[in-house]
């Protein structure tokens, strides 16, 4: 649990719209205010009304705040504080007035379940880094080889979860490393540089490289020319545009954001490199999944597995067009034509305005063991 990492995260994600957030926060409490005093609430049907009636204030101020700052991740997060720090002052304050023992329970267990879905989204699952474990066998493949998979380790600052996923993949003895893009989520005007700067000293530091090499492709936070000087002085094939790689054992082709978000320019670029090798195609976005690509395996990242993942539901949000199911980065996804779809949920998560959490959806290493098939 790291309840200082995750306040401090808060702090960060409010300093993008601090007056929004004042404004919201107060006027939010002056709501709460006049439903519940305006008269006193004794009966079930009155609470089960107030909080109706909560709910739509609350969606209102929602929508205005979004309207009025254009940010869409920070009216997201000033919806998570009203669910997960106000709904539950409420509930406790029903299961103190309200008479019938039955409801102040009800009202009482409400609470306490946000409570904990708080603490565990906000505190525990954002920094507890998995590893998860793929097996891909092909007859194109001459010897076992191990590939890692770091993808959208997405950092404001570089914090110790940040560190511990790459000492890991490093442990994991890799022969090659992947890394599906979104990387250093901060701008040059809010110290983008400086944090780009202590990433690569410990790239460095721990001689970060696997034999066949490490290839990493631009994401969608490296909206700034210059993302690539996070690998200075490494051995390490960064990737704008569609470019294959190609190795005695295998092909890699990497490619742009561009490309990875649409199927359609990414067939021809992605088709027919290397062949008779074992081909990994890697983008940022699955989409690029939903063509014709003729890869053995394809690498992606961006959905973070949704963040939240609800039972029966899956991810809330996963920002591509593929299936839940493949944006969800529960497993490795079978395609047509013997090929292989591996989404990874990320070690990191969204940054900038948006909430930080995760539930349900715990950040991964993924070590893909690639076997020949006899």
């Amino acid at each position: 649990m790291s309840l200082a990492e995750a306040a401090s995260g808060l702090w960060r994600s409010l300093s993008f719209h601090p007056a929004a957030a004042v404004v919201f926060h107060c006027a939010l409490v002056a709501a709460e205010l006049w439903l519940l005093k305006r008269r006193p609430v004794r009966a079930p049907r009155d609470a089960l009304a107030r909080a109706a009636q909560w709910t739509g204030l609350l969606l209102a101020m929602v929508v205005i705040a979004m309207a009025t700052t254009g940010d869409f991740f920070f009216a997201f997060n000033l919806l998570s504080h009203a669910v997960f720090l106000h709904a539950p002052a409420l509930g406790i304050y029903l299961a103190v007035t309200l008479e019938p023992r039955g409801w102040k329970a009800f009202w009482a267990l409400i609470s306490l379940a946000l409570v904990v879905i708080m603490v565990d989204a906000f505190a525990i699952e954002p920094f507890a880094l998995t590893v998860r474990r793929e097996t891909i066998t092909s007859a194109k493949l001459r010897r076992p080889l191990r590939a890692v998979v770091l993808a959208d380790l997405q950092f404001d600052v570089f914090d110790e979860h940040t560190r511990s996923a790459l000492r890991l993949a490093m442990r994991e003895r890799p022969d090659i490393l992947l890394l599906p893009g979104d990387y250093v989520q901060r701008t040059r005007r809010r110290g983008g540089d400086a944090v780009r700067r202590e990433a690569n000293a410990f790239l460095r530091e721990i001689r970060f490289g696997a034999p066949l090499g490490v290839y990493a492709v631009e994401g969608n936070v490296e909206w700034e020319a210059g993302w690539e000087g996070l690998f200075d002085g490494l051995d390490v094939h960064t990737f704008s545009t569609v470019r294959p790689v190609v190795l005695e054992d295998l092909v890699v082709t990497g490619m742009g954001l561009r490309e990875s978000a649409n199927p359609v320019q990414s067939i021809e670029a992605a088709t027919g490199a290397g062949e008779g090798r074992f081909h990994i195609a890697m983008g940022h976005a699955p989409d690029f999944a939903l063509g014709d690509v003729r890869a053995d395996l394809l690498v992606a990242g961006h959905t973070h597995g949704g963040q939240v993942q609800l039972p029966l539901v899956g991810p809330l949000l996963t920002l591509s067009a593929v299936p839940r199911a493949w944006a969800a980065g529960n497993s490795a996804i079978e395609l047509s034509g013997g090929r292989a779809l591996i989404v990874s949920r990320g070690v990191g998560h969204e940054r900038g305005s948006a909430p930080r959490l995760r539930f349900r959806c715990r950040p991964e290493v993924v070590v893909i063991e690639l076997r020949p098939r006899r």
